[in-house]
C-alpha cells in the first residue's frame, strides 16, 4: 500500500488554491505500512479510489491521460506540434460555474452574544474570502475538510488526509498529514483523529523522518522540528458532538463503489465526454491553424529566389506540393467548418452539461442568446437550480458544524466569553431578475408588509442609513398627506411599469445567464 504526498514548497496551508498548480506539480511516494502499524489502523480508501482521485485531479488541472504533454517554457508552447491534442479546460470551468452560482452573494451571519461577535470574526478573515475558491475545488475532487485551529481555518484536500471510518455520511476517524522539507530530508507529522462519541474523542500525533527523500520512514519524536514544539503527543476530549473537522462534499452518489463513501467530483460521470470535447476542440483549431491561403508557383521561380537568396512568402508554395505543370499558377484557400465543428462542440457540451447537473444547453460554443425572465429560468434551468440548491445545503451543514467546532475551541483555549448565538445563511436566488424584483418590491411596499426603507436600499441604490432618513423625513414634514402622495406616486409607477414605460433612469444589474459562453 502506498500514500501520496504531494510538495508543499513554500506554500502554507491557508494558500492552497492559489498554488494549487505548484502543489499539484511533483509527487513523492511512501510506503505506509510503519505509518498504518504505529496508529494501529487501516485506510478505508483502496488503490482503486487512490488512482481515480489522482485521475480527476489531473483532469482538472488540464493534465488528462489523453492531452499531449508541452514543455513549461512559452518557447516550448509555441513551438509545438499543432496536431497536438488540446484542452478545453472544461473540467476547470464546469467546476468554477458550480462554485460561482453556490456562493452566489453568499452571507453567513452568526449574532447573539460577544462569542457570536467572535465566531462572525474567524468566518469573516479565514473564510469568506475563499469560500469560492474552496467549493471549487471539492467540485473538482469530491470533497474537502475544513479544519479550525485556535485562531485559523484550514482547508485540507483529499491528498492531505487518510480516511479511516466513517459512519453514514460522516468521517469519525481519519489522519492528516503534515509535512515539511528541510536539507533534502522530509519530516511528516501526522495527526489521528479517532471521535466515538461525546466521552470518547482522542487526537494522537507522531512524527516520521524520510532520509534523502528515501522510501523507508523511521518514527522520531515531535521535538526533532522547532515548528511541532508544544504539539501533544496524545489529547483525550470529553463535549464533543462530532469530530473538530468538518466534510464538505458533492452530492454525487459513488457508483464505481457503491459501498464506498469516498464522494465524487462533477464531472466523473462524463470523463469520457470531456476527452471527446478535446478532441473536437482541436480539429477546429487544427482548421484555423492550417486555414491560410496557399499559392502554387512553377518551381523555377521556386529555384531561381533561392539562388538569388530571396525570401518568398509562406503561402507560395512549388508544384510539387499539390498542382501539375500545366497550372503555373494556382491559389487555394481552405475552408473552415465552423457551423459543422460548432454543432459537434455544442453537442458534447450538452452532454457534458446535463451530467454534470445542468439544464440542456446551459454550456454553449459562441452563443449569445441569455434566459430573460425568472420564469423562464425556473421552466427550462429547473436542473440547474436543484442541483446548486443540494450544494448549498450541503454547504451550509458543513459551515454549521465548522461553526460548532469553532465554539468548542473558544471553550477549550478561552479565547471568547461563553455565549449563546444563531447561524443564519443567505444565498442570492440564481432566478432572480432586477426588474420583476422591483415589481413585486412595490406591491408588497404598497400593502405596508415591505419598510419604504428596504426598497430605496435594494432597488435604488441608497445607503440603509440614507434610506431611513429620507422615510423619517417624509413621515416628519408632510404627515399622512405625504403618506397619501407617497403611495399614489407607488401606484402611478406601478402602472406605468405595467405599460412598460421607462420611469425611472437606474443602474440595473443584469440578470444570471442561464447560458454561459465557453
Amino acid at each position: 500500500m502506498l500514500i501520496y504526498f504531494y510538495k508543499w514548497e513554500d506554500v502554507g496551508i491557508l494558500g492552497i488554491f492559489g498554488n494549487l498548480f505548484k502543489r499539484f506539480s511533483n509527487v513523492d511516494y511512501f510506503e505506509s505500512d510503519k505509518l498504518y502499524k504505529a496508529f494501529e489502523v487501516e485506510p478505508c480508501i483502496n488503490d482503486l479510489e487512490r488512482d481515480l482521485l489522482k485521475q480527476w485531479k489531473n483532469i482538472y488541472i488540464d493534465k488528462a491521460p489523453w492531452i499531449t504533454e508541452r514543455g513549461n517554457t512559452l518557447e516550448d508552447y509555441l513551438n509545438s506540434n499543432n496536431r497536438q491534442l488540446r484542452s478545453l479546460s472544461m473540467a476547470k470551468s464546469v467546476c468554477s460555474e458550480i462554485a460561482r452560482l453556490t456562493a452566489l452573494d453568499i452571507v453567513i451571519e452568526v449574532t447573539g452574544s460577544d462569542r457570536a461577535n467572535y465566531l462572525q470574526t474567524i468566518i469573516d478573515d479565514e473564510l469568506k474570502h475563499k469560500i469560492q475558491n474552496t467549493i471549487e475545488l471539492a467540485a473538482a475532487l469530491g470533497y474537502i475538510v475544513f479544519k479550525p485551529s485556535e485562531n485559523s481555518i484550514d482547508i485540507i484536500t483529499p491528498f492531505d488526509l487518510i480516511p479511516v471510518r466513517y459512519n453514514g455520511r460522516e468521517l469519525l476517524e481519519c489522519i492528516f498529514i503534515d509535512k515539511i522539507e528541510k536539507d533534502n530530508d522530509i519530516y511528516i507529522r501526522c495527526e489521528h483523529h479517532n471521535y466515538i462519541d461525546e466521552t470518547r474523542y482522542t487526537i494522537r500525533n507522531k512524527a516520521f523522518l524520510s532520509k534523502d527523500k528515501s522510501y523507508d520512514m523511521q518514527e522520531i519524536p515531535l521535538t526533532a522540528l522547532d515548528e511541532w514544539q508544544g504539539i501533544k503527543e496524545e489529547v483525550n476530549l470529553v463535549g464533543c458532538d462530532h469530530p473538530l473537522y468538518t466534510v464538505f462534499k458533492m452530492p454525487t452518489a459513488n457508483n464505481i463503489d457503491i459501498h464506498s463513501n469516498i464522494p465524487m467530483p462533477c464531472f466523473a460521470g462524463c470523463i469520457q465526454q470531456l476527452e471527446d470535447l478535446d478532441h473536437a476542440y482541436t480539429n477546429f483549431a487544427h482548421e484555423v491553424y492550417n486555414s491560410n491561403k496557399v499559392m502554387f508557383v512553377s518551381q523555377y521561380v521556386i529555384d531561381n529566389t533561392r539562388r538569388g537568396r530571396t525570401d518568398l512568402p509562406d503561402f507560395v508554395k512549388g508544384l510539387e506540393f499539390g498542382v501539375g505543370g500545366e497550372n503555373t499558377i494556382q491559389e487555394f484557400n481552405p475552408e473552415i467548418l465552423v457551423e459543422k465543428r460548432r454543432d459537434q462542440i455544442n453537442l458534447l457540451l450538452s452532454f457534458i452539461g446535463y451530467k454534470c447537473g445542468f439544464s440542456n444547453g446551459y454550456f454553449q460554443f459562441s452563443e449569445k442568446t441569455g434566459l430573460v425572465t425568472a420564469t423562464q429560468i425556473e421552466a427550462e434551468q429547473q436542473q440547474t437550480v436543484n442541483t446548486i440548491l443540494s450544494i448549498r445545503n450541503e454547504l451550509e451543514y458543513s459551515l454549521n458544524e465548522l461553526i460548532e467546532c469553532i465554539d468548542y475551541l473558544a471553550d477549550m483555549y478561552s479565547l471568547a466569553p461563553k455565549g449563546e448565538y444563531e447561524t443564519s445563511f443567505y444565498f442570492k436566488d440564481i432566478t432572480s431578475n432586477f426588474e420583476e424584483d422591483r415589481k413585486r418590491n412595490i406591491e408588497l411596499v404598497k400593502c405596508n408588509i415591505l419598510p419604504k426603507w428596504k426598497y430605496l436600499v435594494e432597488f435604488e441604490g441608497y445607503t440603509e442609513e440614507e434610506a431611513k432618513e429620507m422615510v423619517k423625513e417624509a413621515n416628519d414634514d408632510g404627515g399622512s398627506q405625504r403618506q397619501d402622495d407617497y403611495g399614489n406616486q407607488m401606484k402611478q409607477l406601478d402602472e406605468q411599469y405595467r405599460k412598460g414605460d421607462k420611469v425611472i433612469e437606474a443602474e440595473t444589474e443584469e440578470p444570471d445567464k442561464g447560458i454561459n459562453e465557453v
